[in-house]
């Protein structure tokens, strides 16, 4: 007699559903998840560039600005677009 008792085979069936119910949700979850960092990155880079053309043709504060404000509206444009792809898709799957 062992003094601890055996994993069933039922107990190793349980903790492989719960990673595979993990990965299942994490693959769900990626593209949402990667919506933020786009977003920002967008915002940034446009700023920079911005920055960049400001130094360049000495017009502070203006292409600076100009750049943040075409970043911001191109980052929330594909933010809704993607949100509201996925909603499509997740619809699809379900039917």
């Amino acid at each position: 007699m062992s003094s601890s008792p055996e994993p069933s085979s039922e107990g190793g069936k349980q903790q492989t559903g719960g990673f595979k119910n993990f990965v299942k949700a994490y693959r769900d979850a990626a593209p949402y998840l990667a919506l933020g960092i786009q977003l920002a990155a967008t915002v940034v880079i446009m700023f920079y560039i911005g920055y960049w053309a400001d130094k360049h043709f000495k017009t502070d504060p203006w292409l600076m600005v100009l750049g943040l404000a075409i970043g911001a509206g191109a980052g929330l444009y594909n933010f809704f677009r993607t949100i509201l792809d996925l909603g499509k898709r997740e619809e699809n799957i379900k039917e």
